[in-house]
């Protein structure tokens, strides 16, 4: 018997919709005490020490010594606001109510808020890989209000012809995220260690309102029994009468 061909639309349609994702554009603020290390120079620059009384500038200091070296490029220019740093893609659910969603991808531009180009020696920017990617969104009423995601993060420079890549990991959990690269490359036969520890909140996330308490069964008892007690009294009261 041949399908009626409204069916077969209905049925692709269905598909189709299975099949769709959404998308939310993801901000991240980071804690002042967020650090990157060049360890080829032996310095680091945090987010909230300010280079000789200056706010602007964030570094660097030495890593064995605290002392202020160089001076003072600023490697956060944004400090501690990374604002629409990527895109978080995840399955399509209902707008209605609570609803959890499988992560399908994550994007990520690093470059723009731990600046490559006044940070390193190698001088230029480097280009943000995500892998292994995988989690859930929870979203309430479509907007999202809580993030579980593990992933493979690699930062890519290429510097004089040569590529170097530093891989670590970036997870976001309860609300709060977590960026650790500890890498080494070799370049013109240098080889370059940089670490990316940042961390932080996830800005923006929706509140998901607080559920009634649902009552223990003794609750219902004592209710019960009140209702009885007054269904008594109504009644005497208008035998009474």
């Amino acid at each position: 018997m041949r399908t009626p061909h409204a069916l077969l639309l209905a049925v692709g349609l269905a598909a189709s919709s299975l099949a769709s994702a959404a998308s939310s554009s993801l901000s991240l603020t980071a804690d002042g005490d967020s650090r990157w290390y060049s360890y080829y120079s032996a310095v680091y620059a945090q987010i909230d020490k300010s280079w000789k009384g200056s706010q602007v500038a964030d570094g660097f200091f030495g890593i064995s010594s605290g002392a202020t070296v160089g001076s003072g490029v600023d490697v956060f220019p944004n400090e501690g606001n990374f604002a629409n740093i990527g895109t978080l893609t995840y399955a399509n659910v209902s707008n209605v109510g609570l609803q959890t969603a499988s992560i399908t991808d994550l994007t990520l531009n690093f470059t723009q808020f731990i600046d490559g180009s006044a940070a390193s020696e190698l001088n230029v920017d480097y280009t943000t890989k995500l892998s292994n990617i995988s989690g859930t969104a929870t979203l309430y009423n479509g907007a999202l209000a809580d993030i579980d995601l593990t992933a493979s993060i690699t930062f890519t420079f290429n510097a004089s012809g040569q590529t170097a890549s530093y891989t670590g990991t970036f997870t976001i959990t309860d609300g709060v995220f977590d960026l650790y690269v500890d890498s080494t490359a070799a370049v013109l036969g240098r080889n370059f260690r940089y670490v990316w520890d940042v961390e932080g909140s996830v800005a923006g996330l929706t509140t998901i309102p607080e559920t009634p308490p649902v009552p223990e069964p003794e609750t219902y008892a004592m209710l019960l029994a009140g209702l009885g007690l007054i269904g008594v009294r109504s009644l005497h009261g208008r035998r009474k009468a």
